[in-house]
């Protein structure tokens, strides 16, 4: 059973929330966030090391829990693949980060889609990887309130039931959201990339501490139980060969670049120098998954059955006597849940304001005083109808949730070379972008639909025929210039 009562574990919760929302509403020097305008100039006062914590929130979600470590626990190397797509997708956000920044900055640019367009000038190229961003974006609203209704089941000992859990969930992170504002977006995500590093690194010390002595002793432990490790790569062969899983990094990885969440943290950097910065740290911070493999390890030693992903992590954390181990991991949990949340919902919301509705609107209302329709009392309303959605198909389906996560990834991640093109080719041609795209997606669709796995997943090769495409127009390009 899990350790503590369900009363003290509210409290807790409930008093991380409270810390939150008035983190949240500390001032950035004498500017806010308060509307589009002054978005960029706002975040100028914020430190480097505020936004590397700020993209670690968003990266980090608490599905990463709820999801990954049941995975690991069936097969704890599944850590070391997680590691090794974090580690290319920080590759990748160090090449493309510092330039969507100059761009953004100088051209009022807060979406990926308006990145493109404005790139490739090409306003349905917008509207189409704006609406693909609203899809992917919702599956992860989706996939955290589930992580967030585990959470507070488990808080209240499972006491309550699920729906009742996702609407209480998402009650108090809307209301934190539209209290806190724009204005909670760089602070109250430092804080939770914070708590999430730094308190997971120390539930996974502590646990095998506690538990086994020293690291030592446990690896001992390990070796000496040799038929576990041996269980270890049995599963991990049963469950997809190496090039499958090589290729789902690789499509995880160009997937988490064109996230939308993550796009906008790159709009809301400082400079090009910092945007290198998180960079590195992102790369750094892929260590930080080795904890999973440690963790399914644990479970493995304990013979933990994985028969409900939503208590496996408390049952793992209920094996020390130490309640305050507990409470660490409900409120690292809870970062990393509010950490993706509210970027995520703030990010939708101005993707759909900024692609479907009109400029002339928004500076209409934004500087009439008579009206209500200004930009941020128009993003609140659509963070509630975008989370009133979200939720309802939170309680209704019932997916797995690391599959939810891959097969978002699949999709998004076939943006990933026209933002490439966009980016540094000198020729740019929106009929390519939008054939090669589109290409893309049909191959992955296809392959998806087919169950055909053809030794990588159908996202790769979607990728390799969106590549092609774009590759041998550059070329095309090239030749027709060298002969005029």
């Amino acid at each position: 059973m899990i350790v503590g009562g369900s009363d003290q574990v509210l409290i807790v919760v409930l008093f991380y929330f409270l810390i939150t929302m008035i983190v949240g509403l500390l001032p950035f020097g004498k500017k806010r966030v308060d509307s589009l305008d002054n978005f960029h100039s706002a975040t100028k006062g914020i430190s480097d090391w505020c936004f590397v914590f700020c993209v670690l929130s968003t990266i980090y979600t608490s599905s990463t829990w709820t999801g990954w470590v049941p995975l690991t626990t069936q097969i704890g190397i599944y850590g070391i693949y997680t590691t090794v797509y974090i580690a290319i997708a920080a590759f990748l956000y160090g090449i493309i980060s510092p330039k969507v920044y100059d761009n953004a900055k100088e051209s009022s640019i807060f979406s990926l889609g308006g990145y493109l367009e404005h790139r490739l000038h090409s306003h349905g190229i917008n509207i189409f990887v704006s609406i693909v961003s609203i899809v992917v974006g919702g599956i992860w609203i989706v996939m955290e309130l589930k992580s967030l209704g585990i959470i507070i089941c488990a808080a209240f000992n499972y006491s309550i039931n699920f729906v009742s859990a996702v609407i209480m969930g998402l009650l108090v992170i809307v209301v934190y959201i539209i209290w806190g504002g724009m204005e909670s977006a760089v602070w109250s995500a430092c804080l939770h990339g914070i708590i999430m590093i730094f308190g997971g690194i120390i539930i996974s010390i502590m646990l095998v501490v506690y538990q086994y002595g020293s690291l030592s002793d446990f690896l001992l432990i390990l070796k000496n139980n040799a038929d576990i490790v041996e269980l270890n790569y049995h599963n991990f062969s049963k469950m997809g060969d190496f090039p499958q899983w090589i290729s789902n990094a690789i499509v995880s990885a160009l997937g988490m670049v064109c996230l939308p969440q993550i796009f906008s943290r790159m709009v809301m950097g400082k400079s090009e120098q910092s945007q290198k910065k998180i960079a590195k740290w992102i790369g750094i911070s892929a260590l930080w998954c080795l904890s999973f493999v440690l963790i399914g390890y644990v479970a493995m030693i304990e013979d933990l059955q994985v028969t409900q992903s939503s208590n496996l992590i408390f049952e793992i954390m209920a094996l020390s006597d130490h309640t305050w181990i507990l409470y660490l991991t409900y409120i690292v949990m809870m970062a990393a849940a509010m950490g993706t949340l509210d970027i995520t919902l703030f990010s939708l919301s101005t993707i759909i304001i900024t692609t479907f509705v009109s400029d002339s609107k928004i500076l209409e209302s934004r500087y009439n005083k008579k009206k209500k329709y200004t930009y941020v009392t128009l993003s609140r309303i659509v963070i509630v109808i975008v989370a009133m959605l979200c939720m309802i198909i939170a309680i209704v389906l019932d997916d797995n949730l690391t599959d939810m996560a891959i097969n978002s990834y699949q999709y998004i991640c076939q943006i990933f070379p026209t933002l490439m093109y966009a980016a540094f080719s000198k020729n740019k041609n929106t009929r390519v972008a939008f054939f090669a795209m589109g290409s893309g997606f049909l191959v992955t669709v296809v392959l998806e639909i087919s169950a055909i796995s053809l030794i990588m997943t159908s996202g790769v090769w979607g990728l390799i025929v969106n590549s092609i495409i774009i590759i041998a127009n550059c070329i095309a390009a090239k030749r027709k210039r060298s002969h005029l």
